[in-house]
């Protein structure tokens, strides 16, 4: 194995989360597809995308805003890697399902640099989206890294969200 000895033993122990932390800061796809794989076994069938979609979006997210673009591309490459590989290990019956399409499209949009198409599978997916918590966070961290969509936060976030179910706002 190509990652450290402590992510190794994490999966030895079946401590997966901590392993997926750790593998999400290397560059081994492979493994860290086979890792998820054997992961999402250990969970319901009906939420098997949701391990790689986290993965993914865990990836593609982890730089901060001060790294050079040409490095967060290598995260998206890596991610896509660890996508296509975990797809191979899947049947491909299970190919298709919201999350991964959001996936599909979520790097249709950074290969393009697409900030509507972005925007536009962040809204129409949002359903698909919400069954993790921390899927938000992610999701929105990678609006602002690659697409430069600005996180509503504070008090004018909730105002412009208040404003946006009333019918008003500028969103």
């Amino acid at each position: 194995m190509n990652v450290c000895l402590h992510t190794t033993t994490n999966i030895l122990e079946k401590e997966y989360k901590e392993a997926n932390m750790q593998y999400s800061k290397s560059n081994v796809a492979n493994e860290h597809a086979e890792m998820v794989h054997e992961w999402a076994q250990k969970g319901f069938t009906s939420e098997y995308d949701l391990f790689i979609t986290r993965s993914v979006l865990q990836y593609v997210s982890s730089q901060s805003t001060n790294i050079p673009r040409v490095l967060c591309l290598k995260n998206v490459n890596h991610a896509r890697a660890l996508y296509d590989h975990y797809l191979t290990l899947t049947s491909e019956t299970q190919d298709g399902t919201p999350l991964l399409n959001f996936v599909k499209f979520l790097f249709v949009a950074l290969d393009k640099k697409s900030p509507p198409l972005y925007q536009f599978i962040t809204q129409k997916y949002n359903p698909a989206l919400k069954r993790d918590g921390e899927f938000d966070g992610l999701v929105k961290n990678i609006g602002e890294l690659y697409f430069g969509v600005k996180q509503d936060t504070g008090f004018a976030g909730l105002f412009n969200s208040f404003a946006s179910m009333l019918g008003g706002g500028n969103r």
